[in-house]
């Protein structure tokens, strides 16, 4: 578990060679866990190299067939990778979980497209990405609220403390 978040923060800080190598020490400890075969494709896709990516993503998706996020990553290499084919297979796993999730419906709708689906079908798909992806100033609204509650900046840190009080 170390080995898997001390790559973890690799990847977020852009460190991909160190982040392999951390998950080939993590990866000799725990053979074939999907923890491991999800970071490795998120290194991967982090610096473009979505084509790579899709392999361990897959494998890790095959093993955790309920994680939802894990099923929008996957979907999301394959439409980078341009391969309409699989970026549909995976959407269509990956929304059974999470109906409304903006990156599998956005991969849906490209996907649909770039293999020529009846224009009906990419309308509908279109319609849900619409319909459900995130509002364009939703940024300017987290600001907003931060600046007005101290809650919702408080909320905003990463890692926060709630102090907790004894009842009277």
């Amino acid at each position: 578990m170390i080995l898997e978040t001390s790559a973890r923060v690799a990847i977020r800080e852009g460190r991909t060679d160190e982040a392999m190598a951390l998950l080939d020490e993590a990866e000799a400890l725990v053979p074939d866990h999907p923890a491991i075969a999800h970071a490795r494709g998120e290194a991967l896709g982090n610096v473009w190299r979505w084509k790579e990516a899709t392999v361990p993503l897959h494998r890790a998706a095959l093993d955790s067939p309920a994680d939802d996020g894990l099923w929008a990553h996957l979907a999301v290499a394959y439409g980078s990778a341009d391969d309409p084919h699989e970026a549909i297979e995976s959407t269509a796993h990956g929304l059974a979980l999470a109906p409304r999730d903006a990156d599998m419906l956005r991969v849906q709708a490209l996907a649909l497209e770039r293999l020529a689906a009846p224009a009906d079908e990419v309308a509908l798909a279109r319609s849900a990405l619409a319909r459900w992806r995130p509002p364009d100033d939703a940024p300017g609204l987290k600001n907003a609220c931060s600046q007005q509650y101290g809650w919702c900046a408080l909320e905003r840190v990463p890692l926060h403390v709630h102090p907790l009080h004894p009842v009277p």
